[in-house]
């Protein structure tokens, strides 16, 4: 690598394409390449136990950065073999990008008006997987899960315009509809 670019190097770049942004499309289409950026960098931020997996839950969220007030929250996930969150929203944009093995996202979209609070209808529209380098970004409203279904912890960086525990994001069981909040623990990173 030819240069360092740091996890602090990329939040200034957050906040500023952030700031100068006028649509959420064009802070995707920014933040992908940066998240890339900082994902070839890794031996600047990565760390030992972001591979460790709590296991009960078969994943871990580790915290790199979070303003204050709760936007462009950053963190590194990982994820056992075998596991697969539930089909989920964020409450906000996101860009998700391969850090280490491999992580397939498939992605929902919501079909329903939702007039009933606790009940949704998906459509299943396709399964992007994501590997070291790759970054791919998720709109509000994008309803995805994701599984590693490798042999091996898989880690990835994932930048939000918020945290999602301080956002309106539900969890919805595909066989029945039931809509659930979702909340996920974290830990500093």
């Amino acid at each position: 690598m030819s240069e360092n670019y740091t996890v602090q190097d990329y939040v200034a770049d957050l906040r500023a394409t952030v700031a100068a942004a006028e649509t959420e499309s064009e802070i995707l289409s920014t933040v992908r390449p940066l998240a890339q950026k900082l994902v070839n960098n890794r031996d600047a931020w990565i760390k030992p136990e972001h591979y460790e997996v709590d296991q009960t839950r078969g994943s871990s969220l580790y915290v790199l950065h979070e303003e204050e007030d709760h936007t462009l929250m950053v963190f590194a996930a990982c994820f056992k073999p075998g596991r697969v969150t539930p089909v989920h929203d964020h409450g906000t944009w996101a860009v998700v990008a391969g850090v280490d093995g491999e992580e397939k996202n498939t992605i929902y979209l919501r079909t329903d008006d939702g007039a009933k609070p606790d009940y949704a209808e998906i459509q299943y529209r396709g399964d992007k997987v994501v590997r070291q380098g790759d970054a791919i970004g998720m709109p509000s409203g994008t309803f995805h899960t994701v599984s590693n279904e490798s042999d091996e912890v898989s880690v990835s960086l994932h930048t939000y315009g918020m945290n999602t525990n301080h956002t309106v994001r539900c969890q919805i069981d595909p066989e029945t509809g039931k809509v659930e909040e979702f909340k996920i623990p974290l830990r500093e990173g």
